[in-house]
């Protein structure tokens, strides 16, 4: 989810902090993206998460005022958007990857397997297990 909130001092608060304002605002939305498990991150982190996550899941108790929505609106769209940049975003990605071992990559890469698996059609998994098995024959694996 993109956001420009999040983009807003890019230059001081960079892409993590974009990505932690994108997760608050998609909870607070009502995305149902639970706060992180204990030991997970710290415990400042995951408070921080569950008041969003518990806010966005009880559901909308103000009235939205037009004029002000729109005023947020335009403003945002007039400032920059570049820690929520897709190039922004790929090299923070590189660099979390950098910091983790090539088994934790591993596991990272299959459990992103298995998840787009699972939002594939019955046709779409057996042209993808079709692909994997030409791969596996051609490399001999």
């Amino acid at each position: 989810m993109r956001t420009t909130r999040g983009a807003r001092r890019a230059a001081e608060i960079g892409t993590k902090q974009a990505i932690a304002l994108g997760l608050s605002k998609a909870r607070r939305a009502g995305v149902k993206l639970p706060p992180p498990k204990k030991g997970k991150t710290s415990e400042k982190t995951r408070r921080s998460a569950e008041r969003p996550y518990h806010e966005g899941q009880s559901g909308h108790h103000h009235k939205t005022n037009p004029k002000r929505s729109q005023a947020i609106t335009q403003a945002l769209k007039r400032e920059a958007h570049a820690a929520g940049s897709s190039e922004a975003l790929s090299r923070q990605a590189e660099q979390q990857a950098r910091k983790r071992s090539s088994t934790e990559r591993t596991e990272i890469a299959r459990k992103a397997a298995r998840t787009r698996l699972a939002h594939q059609t019955p046709e779409e998994r057996r042209a993808i297990a079709r692909k994997v098995a030409q791969t596996r024959a051609r490399h001999g694996t």
